[in-house]
Order: structure tokens, then sequence, then C-alpha cells
């Protein structure tokens, strides 16, 4: 008798096993929810699953909350994947996360803001930590409007840039929309043959 109870008891604990497992590989973000919330119910699933001794190490626990966030994370998912392996901790990720949610809340900021400036993915060569990068004191990289050491698309300056050019929009010479008339080159060119022109007139 305490034989088949003891079996019927191991059945039913695989049988709750695999509806956890089941559960805990299909969950996902559930929209209106916030972080804190997402990843509190993503611990109480791993919590039933160790009391029915199946193992849940941190690092299905991180890849399960990263694969999970909202597509306005994105940006927070490639900064995260720029830190040192052994310091990818899920302590260290909560920590980040909550404060990533506070800052989008607090000012709607789309670019991940929780993590310092030297963890964050570098913007000059795309390839590693920006504070290891090669070109950030070489100015290989300058901005076409300032000629500061970033990318024009993240220039300050930017709007001056635009009203100037549009300033600059009206040469009646040539039509073009980048100088105006007392820079154009076919002024130039036009005076110098109406000089070569006067040139002749008195040489004939």
């Amino acid at each position: 008798m305490y034989s088949k109870l003891s079996e019927i008891y191991q059945k039913d604990r695989e049988e709750q096993k695999c509806l956890l497992l089941q559960e805990f590989f299909n969950f996902t973000y559930e929209k209106g929810s916030d972080i804190t919330t997402h990843i509190s119910k993503i611990g109480r699933l791993v919590f039933r699953l160790k009391t029915l001794k199946q193992s849940i190490d941190d690092s299905m626990v991180i890849s399960k909350i990263l694969s999970t966030l909202p597509d306005n994370y994105k940006h927070f998912r490639t900064a995260w994947e720029l830190i040192p392996t052994e310091e990818r901790t899920l302590a260290k990720l909560t920590s980040k996360l909550v404060t990533e949610e506070m800052m989008h809340k607090s000012d709607g900021h789309e670019e991940s803001v929780a993590f310092n400036t030297s963890e964050r993915g570098c913007f000059k060569c795309k390839r590693h930590i920006e504070k290891f990068c090669e070109l950030k004191e070489s100015g290989e990289k300058k901005c076409y409007r300032c000629g500061k050491g970033h990318f024009a698309r993240n220039c300050t300056k930017k709007d001056n840039w635009r009203e100037r050019r549009k300033q600059n929009s009206s040469c009646k010479i040539c039509k073009k929309t980048n100088h105006v008339e007392k820079d154009c080159f076919l002024e130039t060119k036009i005076k110098k043959t109406e000089q070569s022109l006067m040139t002749r007139k008195y040489l004939f």
C-alpha cells in the first residue's frame, strides 16, 4: 500500500515538474506589466521548480529574463552583452533593469541608461565597449557638422546646421543648395570667362 502511494506521489511530482517547466519556457512578458513584476513571476516559477528538485541555474534565469524583455529594452540587451561574463550576475541584472525602468518612466529614454558610459557599446566603431576603443583619441571619426569626435546623427548642433543649410539653399546662379552666390563655382567661372573676353576685345 505504501509503495503504491509513493509511486502515485512520485508520478504526480513528475507531472507537476513537466507542467512547470513548460510554463517556464513558454513564459512571456505580459503587456502593461512592469519589470519588477515580470522578474518576480519568473522567480516564483523557479522557486516552485526547485521545491520539486528541478535544478534551474542563474544563467538560465538570466537568459529567460533577457529573452522576454519588451522591444523598448533592445538597447539594454545589447549593453548587457558587453559586460564581462563573470560580472553578469542575476542580482546585477535585476538591479540594472529596475534602474532602467525608472529612467524609462521618468523621461521616456529609449536608449539604455542603466549602464555607466564605460559599459555602453562603442558608438565609434560598434565593436566593443566604448572605454576600450582605439578610435576614442585618434579623431578618425569626426562629425561633418561640427568637426568633433562623434557621428553626425548624434550631433547636438544638427538643428543649427540644418538652419544654416536652409539659409544657404538659395544660390540663384546654379540653383544648388549647399552654398550662397558669393561662393558659387559657376559665378567664378563666369567672371573668368568675362575677363577673358574683355582681354581678347582689347587685343583684337
